[in-house]
């Protein structure tokens, strides 16, 4: 009676902690890798969000001040290169008037 007793409490308890054991540390388990995970994903996501903003800001920005600065540049060459000639052309046509007026 005493060994049925010690046998029979000696399983049910083993069971018992094996169930609570494995219950346990597949709960455990799922609960860290479910946060793990989301840690690392909101982790890579906010890094590459970083990034790609950061690439984009720069490169739009490098697009935009290459595009004033070429538009700019034109515009003030296009202007003198016009004055320069306007200024030489009377210039010319001045002097060639006046050398026709005296021949």
């Amino acid at each position: 009676s005493k060994n049925t007793l010690n046998i029979v409490s000696k399983n049910t308890l083993n069971i018992i902690s094996k169930n609570i054991l494995n219950i346990i540390s597949k709960n455990t388990l799922n609960i860290v890798s479910k946060n793990t995970l989301n840690i690392i994903s909101k982790n890579i996501l906010n890094i590459i969000s970083k990034n790609t903003l950061n690439i984009i800001s720069k490169n739009i920005l490098n697009i935009v001040s290459k595009n004033i600065l070429n538009i700019v540049s034109k515009n003030i060459l296009n202007i003198v290169s016009k004055n320069i000639l306007n200024i030489v052309s009377k210039n010319i046509l001045n002097i060639v008037s006046k050398n026709i007026l005296n021949i």
